[in-house]
């Protein structure tokens, strides 16, 4: 071994160290073959900038600022790992994962975040999908050790994006909300997931029932109508008029209740709910006060005892 390596042993010692996944002494060696002028500076200048996304993978503005450095390398060729890679070409890599992780990032609090979350994931799934759909990711594969194609990292931007679209939407249209869940349910089945939970939205979104109580026609379970334990089974009656829609459950434990009316019966329950807090917590108040003075007096009564008798 020689006692001083150049700059070329340190780039091959570099590449080395990426293979067995040790990162951070390959990112020492490129520096060293730096510091040495390597005639490799380029390349080690790129792979000092990919190797700082180790432990940051889900960082877009650590691919924002590798993106750029791998730009300014034009069309270089260099070794990453067992990769033999261009350097305009990663950086297109780079750039598409900028996208993705900034629109995971955007806040899903109220329906217009939501929408506009779920339009950025889809954008950001339209990239794979034109750019490089066929191909394997190298950074995922690198640092993660996940072989994903772009159109595989595409769909399950699809699905996550119109799962958004969905939640933003439900409020205002249930039934277009359900289209969403079921868009993303074909993008999940096409990567192999039940797609369970969008089809339990997909039904719930898409159901139209009768109130009960004030006989308004309304569509998406727990959205504009939510169900309310109750006996109705039991008993034996004609349905409120000619509605051609539900107004209980199929097996009579609940009826339906749209969400003004649910909303009115709910807060007056806790109202009610409430006032029997306060008295009994005003009880209890009272109980411990007369006990606490109970047991002064005892004490009062005690400390009597025990002076009478000195």
């Amino acid at each position: 071994m020689a006692l001083f390596k150049s700059g070329d042993d340190r780039m091959n010692e570099g590449n080395d160290f990426i293979k067995r996944k040790e990162f951070e002494k390959a990112r020492k060696n490129f520096q060293k073959a730096i510091e040495k002028g390597t005639k490799d500076k380029d390349a080690a200048e790129a792979l000092v900038a990919l190797l700082s996304l180790d432990n940051n993978l889900s960082n877009a503005a650590m691919y924002r600022d590798v993106a750029n450095v791998l730009r300014s390398k034009g069309e270089l060729e260099f070794e990453f790992g067992l990769h033999d890679v261009v350097a305009s070409v990663l950086a297109k890599e780079c750039e598409m994962l900028y996208g993705e992780f900034v629109a995971l990032g955007l806040s899903r609090d109220g329906a217009a975040n939501r929408i506009a979350r779920g339009k950025a994931l889809i954008q950001a799934g339209m990239s794979y999908q034109t750019q490089i759909p066929n191909d394997i990711l190298i950074i995922p594969e690198i640092f993660g050790s996940v072989s994903v194609t772009g159109m595989r990292r595409a769909q399950n931007l699809f699905a996550q994006g119109n799962e958004d679209l969905a939640e933003g939407t439900v409020f205002e249209d249930p039934k277009k909300a359900a289209e969403y869940q079921q868009i993303a349910y074909n993008y999940r089945k096409q990567m192999g997931e039940t797609g369970e939970a969008n089809l339990s939205k997909i039904e719930g979104y898409s159901k139209a029932v009768t109130c009960w109580f004030c006989g308004r026609d309304v569509t998406g379970e727990r959205v504009h109508f939510f169900p309310m334990s109750s006996e109705v089974g039991i008993l034996r009656y004609k349905d409120h008029g000619d509605a051609n829609l539900p107004v209980k459950t199929n097996g009579g434990d609940a009826v339906y209740a749209c969400r003004g009316c649910y909303s009115a019966i709910s807060r007056r329950a806790d109202a009610i709910a409430n006032h029997y807090h306060q008295q009994a917590m005003r009880a209890i108040a009272e109980a411990e006060a007369r006990l606490n003075a109970r047991i002064s007096r005892l004490e009062a009564a005690g400390a009597a005892i025990s002076m009478s008798r000195r």
